[in-house]
């Protein structure tokens, strides 16, 4: 199986491309092991468009070597990569950072108008 990184595409033609493109298939579907990406990826080696979801996940399938001898632990682990944090298998949480913290005050006024807005709801309900 050759490594698709080492390869420029520029300098093929679309014929060899095509051709290229159906060995990769080939060795996609010998080799690689049933995950998610999987289908996004035979899908983008036939030409079809691919969502941004899809094309994430078809990249995360080509770059983890279609998850051959992977096992049980898919997780790539490479947090460095912009993608990893919506990476199908990844053990981590994303830690989201907010702006900037809520004054007591702030939640207090909110904290009262949701009250009020639940008790005008009930009395909806209760006419």
């Amino acid at each position: 199986m050759k490594k698709l990184s080492s390869l420029n595409y520029k300098q093929w033609t679309e014929e060899s491309l095509k051709e290229h493109f159906k060995q990769i298939r080939k060795d996609v579907l010998e080799f690689g092991t049933k995950a998610k990406g999987q289908k996004e990826f035979l899908k983008f080696l036939e030409g079809g468009v691919l969502s941004l979801k899809q094309s994430l996940l078809a990249n995360c399938y080509q770059c983890m070597g279609y998850y051959e001898d992977m096992g049980l632990d898919k997780d790539c682990r490479n947090r460095a990569c912009p993608s990893y944090f919506h990476f199908p298998y990844k053990s981590e949480k994303r830690k989201i950072k907010t702006g900037k913290p809520m004054s007591e005050e702030h939640k207090n006024i909110l904290k009262k108008a949701l009250e009020k807005a639940r008790r005008n709801k009930q009395k909806k309900v209760l006419e």
